[in-house]
């Protein structure tokens, strides 16, 4: 993956961000953050949020981007964003 390494969670953030919409994104970030401000957390945690507060299923978006690999094809392919979301 050579730099896709380095900038994958920044992709995998921005995906999600577009999938959810700016305002719902908000208020996951906040509620991850208040929910595990002293605590440990993991990305299944961060995904629990995520569907809680948005309200949609996000397995299909967290296997790919962030337990998986097929995420990294789509970038390596130059996809675009707004056929990605569709994706999810």
């Amino acid at each position: 993956m050579g730099g896709f390494s380095y900038s994958k969670g920044a992709w995998s953030l921005y995906v999600l961000n577009e999938i959810v919409g700016d305002d719902k994104f908000k208020q996951i970030v906040r509620a991850f953050l208040a929910e595990f401000d002293e605590k440990p957390a993991n990305f299944k945690d961060f995904q629990q949020v995520a569907e809680a507060v948005s309200g949609r299923n996000l397995s299909k978006f967290f296997d790919e981007w962030v337990y998986g690999f097929a995420s990294s094809q789509l970038l390596l392919d130059k996809m675009a964003i707004t056929e990605i979301v569709k994706r999810y």
